[in-house]
């Protein structure tokens, strides 16, 4: 879901780099395949992720939030030789998907797809992530934001996704529904927390940036 003009996003996406063709064949199969295909990062975002990911050169990336697996390719763009990027979700059909698309890729022996909870997941990993990617259940943001800060490595960056959500965040807190109120108080206690800097950016719906100080 985007929150920014239509003709915007169009126009900046005809003036971006063009979208990989494995990517193009995820996207428009996902679109044509699968419920609520709103939740896939789509082009700008990949590019973003890509982008991010090949400045950090991370060893290590954990993804909460696999959907179908086109995130996890961006992310994986900028991984060391020998790096790993975690992908978890709960979804088999979803999961199976991207395994369908991820085995066909470059990064395939990269990234590790693991078909659980994330809270049950999360507490087993030991590794110190360079980047950690927050896209699923947004009821659970805020704990898997806490258990994500301890798994940050000192320079890392945790990237959250949909953080203004459809741009509901901006209504009278009574009007709000389940979600919505999940993901605004998300951001208010994070705007507060003394530990680490933060940056809401305005990208499709809603990308925040956390670093610790």
């Amino acid at each position: 879901m985007d929150i920014t003009n239509s003709q915007i996003t169009e126009y900046a996406q005809s003036l971006s780099s063009p979208e990989l063709p494995l990517l193009k064949e995820l996207r428009e199969f996902t679109e044509q395949n699968v419920s609520a295909p709103n939740m896939l990062s789509g082009h700008l975002q990949g590019l973003f992720l890509s982008f991010i990911s090949k400045i950090k050169n991370p060893k290590y990336i954990l993804e909460i939030g696999t959907y179908t697996g086109y995130s996890a390719l961006c992310l994986a763009k900028g991984l060391q030789k020998e790096g790993m990027l975690y992908s978890i979700d709960s979804n088999k059909e979803t999961m199976q998907i991207a395994t369908n698309f991820i085995n066909r890729s470059a990064h395939a022996s990269q990234i590790s797809l693991i078909l659980n909870k994330a809270l049950d997941v999360l507490p087993t990993l030991t590794h110190p992530f360079d980047i950690i990617f927050i896209d699923a259940d947004k009821n659970s943001y805020f704990k898997y934001y806490t258990i994500a800060k301890q798994l940050l490595n000192t320079n890392g960056i945790i990237i959250i996704d949909n953080t203004l959500w459809k741009g509901l965040v901006l209504q009278n807190t009574e009007e709000m529904n389940k979600q919505t109120i999940a993901i605004h108080n998300f951001n208010q206690q994070i705007a507060i927390d003394k530990e680490v800097t933060v940056i809401v950016l305005p990208i499709r719906d809603g990308i925040t940036l956390v670093t610790k100080k």
